[in-house]
């Protein structure tokens, strides 16, 4: 299993549990999984056409890298990762 951790900005859509797990090889599997069950938090993450909404990106805790949600498909995952969803912010 891998967990998500989602930003405060979900406490209320989640019901104050901002971690989740799911089973998934890929990020995109993973998310997938989590949001099965849940069409508030699928329609936060995912466009109308199925791909991952590109106002959302990921960190693999214990990684340097975030990546985009265009990458979310190739990002491998191991039992036990934490990956962090980072909302995309306005204004700047």
């Amino acid at each position: 299993m891998v967990t998500l951790v989602f930003p405060p900005q979900f406490q209320r859509m989640l019901k104050g549990q901002l971690n989740h797990q799911g089973p998934g090889a890929t990020l995109a599997e993973v998310l997938t999984n989590v949001c099965d069950g849940k069409p508030e938090l699928h329609k936060m993450l995912f466009l109308p056409s199925g791909q991952v909404s590109p106002f959302v990106a990921f960190s693999v805790v214990g990684s340097e890298s975030v990546y985009p949600a265009m990458l979310t498909g190739s990002v491998q995952l191991r039992a036990g990762d934490t990956v962090e969803v980072i909302l995309a912010m306005a204004g700047g």
